[in-house]
């Protein structure tokens, strides 16, 4: 008989925006990744890569994975700490956990110490 998705003309796969969706189809098939397959012209947000990285932790994409991880690494500053850890921590992107943490040290240690 077969899966149902064999009889149907068209399959909804919930959760996931078109330009994330083209952009992890796109790695599927040619193994090569962007963050902007299928986002020209839109801004690189906090929102979509917080959706790359739970679509990639959810299908087990270990590439996609990291290549978000350093992402953020790269833009982690203090005003977007607090959401990226939160997104670290429920994404199991332990990697990105670990330089959250780093960081935390780092700078907000360092700032309570000047101000003592």
């Amino acid at each position: 008989m077969g899966m149902k998705e064999s009889q149907q003309h068209e399959i909804v796969i919930e959760n996931i925006s078109y330009p994330v969706f083209a952009a992890i189809i796109n790695y599927l098939y040619s193994g090569e990744f962007s963050f902007g397959a299928g986002t020209e012209g839109q801004e690189m947000t906090l929102d979509c890569l917080f959706e790359f990285l739970r679509v990639s932790d959810e299908y087990l994409l270990e590439d996609v994975k990291l290549k978000c991880e350093n992402y953020l690494i790269d833009i982690l500053n203090e005003e977007n700490f607090v959401q990226i850890l939160e997104m670290a921590e429920l994404y199991n992107a332990s990697r990105l956990q670990y330089y959250c943490n780093w960081y935390e040290r780092k700078n907000f240690d360092a700032k309570s110490e000047m101000e003592d």
